[in-house]
């Protein structure tokens, strides 16, 4: 009593069976039947998804079709690169090496195409193995073979959609950038100090078409014996960096390395590189030209001159002059300053590069120099590498360079032979004389200067006849007087 299972009902889609009644017609394709999604290709590279729409019309539908063929290269006898599609089960087939089928669809006005539907499309979705030649300048022809179940056929050629291959990728120079923590760039690369961490980022391209593959590849980033590996995403890479510890001038180079089966690298060897200078020493002061090395410097302005040693190039906006003035006894700081330093010439690097500023100590008042002080220099700055302005001759440990001593400003008293003069020389005893003894300040400062005045007898015993003191500005005479 049980009903018959799947037999089919009066309800529209749930016919078991159905039976069209016609004129068998046969297939036909438009001119315009084969087209890429996306417009024309001239060109097709491996790895890339593609797709493309074959519109057929069949005046008894689509299950009158028992052949429907798409040829990406018809014009080849030995691999056609041909795609077959069936009704029964809806899917594509290949027998070429060289493709890869992502997806077929037989499809519609309204969706997927049904058993009576007259103008379809066969939508195919695929990719080109690495395998595929390179067939130079010969271009491959797509064409369409339909055939129904009569024996009546369709095929038409499209000579227009002739399309070449190539599996030949590229890093464009143009798309390399160097980004540096330090140092500065040159013309053709970059100069840097040992161990800089640097960055290299860059693109990648089908070099025929500029095309950005659409799946990950690897580069590879040679530099100072490392290799570098970073994977490429939608065309980009970056990687970073690190330049050795020794001093030298080292490439820095980029490939392709994800390249499978006719895949080649046509990056320009020529212009993918970068050098690297790696520069370890700084400039180095070996001469301070002025003032001169024992001069005594005033309160006023002076011209540093200063010879440098630089071999890489001078970064000369970074160079300043530092001075300071200290404290002879304590070492106390009193005044500080510094001045940008100018370069003599053009030339950035060299065994004698002659730098200049101006040193102004016109802040040191007299007022100061009645104590003793010192004037100290340093130049800081750097070269093109990045590294820092050493002291003397390289010296790493001090790095003042030239020590002055300031005026110091003291009295200072004098006296000679004449200076001492008696009212009488002759004299007997209970006599008296005035003595008057003549004192010079020859130093820069007004003093106080005390004075004994002392008798001396023949047995060489001294006693102190007067005591006084004798104030004198500073160059002239004072005259100190006792009576005896």
């Amino acid at each position: 009593g049980y009903a018959l299972q799947d037999a089919g009902s009066a309800e529209e889609d749930d016919q078991l069976f159905i039976y069209q009644l016609a004129v068998d017609g046969e297939p036909t394709l438009d001119p315009d039947a084969f087209a890429w999604v996306g417009g024309r290709q001239s060109w097709l590279h491996p790895g890339q998804p593609y797709e493309l729409n074959a519109k057929i019309t069949e005046p008894n539908g689509g299950s009158d079709l028992s052949t429907v063929e798409v040829m990406l290269a018809s014009n080849q006898g030995s691999d056609s690169m041909s795609i077959l599609w069936a009704f029964e089960t809806g899917n594509c087939t290949t027998t070429s090496t060289h493709l890869i089928i992502e997806s077929c669809t037989m499809l519609g006005a309204n969706g997927l195409a049904g058993p009576f539907e007259k103008d379809m499309v066969l939508n195919i979705q695929l990719r080109f193995g690495w395998n595929t030649p390179d067939l130079g300048d010969n271009r491959r022809e797509p064409a369409i073979l339909v055939v129904d179940r009569a024996g009546q056929e369709e095929m038409r050629n499209f000579p227009e959609h002739r399309w070449r291959f190539s599996a030949g990728l590229a890093i464009p120079e143009e798309t390399v950038n160097l980004h540096l923590t330090r140092g500065s760039f040159l013309g053709d690369g970059a100069r840097v100090t040992p161990l800089t961490p640097m960055e290299i980022s860059g693109g990648l391209v089908f070099s025929e078409t500029s095309t950005v593959p659409a799946f990950p590849c690897q580069v590879d980033v040679l530099f100072a014996g490392q290799t570098y590996s970073v994977t490429a995403i939608d065309g980009i890479w970056s990687t970073p960096v690190q330049a050795p510890a020794s001093s030298g001038s080292l490439p820095l180079t980029w490939e392709v390395a994800c390249l499978e089966g006719q895949g080649v690298d046509l990056t320009d060897k020529e212009t993918s590189v970068r050098w690297i200078v790696v520069d370890g020493t700084g400039p180095a002061p070996m001469e301070v030209l002025s003032p001169r090395p024992l001069a005594v410097l005033d309160g006023e302005n002076h011209e540093v001159r200063v010879n440098l040693q630089e071999l890489g190039g001078l970064d000369v906006q970074s160079l300043e002059l530092v001075w300071l003035v200290e404290d002879y006894e304590t070492g106390d700081m009193i005044r500080s300053g510094r001045e940008p330093l100018t370069l003599k010439g053009e030339e950035l690097d060299g065994l004698q590069l002659e730098v200049y500023a101006d040193m102004n100590l016109s802040e040191i008042t007299d007022e100061m120099l009645i104590d003793r002080m010192v004037v100290k220099i340093a130049i800081e700055g750097r070269d093109l590498a990045g590294n820092a302005v050493t002291g003397l001759n390289g010296d790493t440990n001090n790095l003042y360079i030239a020590t002055w001593n300031m005026e110091w400003l003291q009295p200072k008293f004098e006296l000679t032979p004449s200076s001492l003069t008696y009212s009488r020389l002759l004299m007997d005893v209970g006599d008296t004389s005035s003595i008057q003894l003549e004192v010079e300040n020859t130093g820069t400062l007004a003093g106080t200067i005390g004075v004994v005045f002392e008798s001396v007898n023949m047995e060489g015993e001294r006693v102190v006849v007067h005591r006084t003191s004798v104030d004198a500005e500073a160059g002239s005479v004072e005259i100190g007087r006792a009576h005896v």
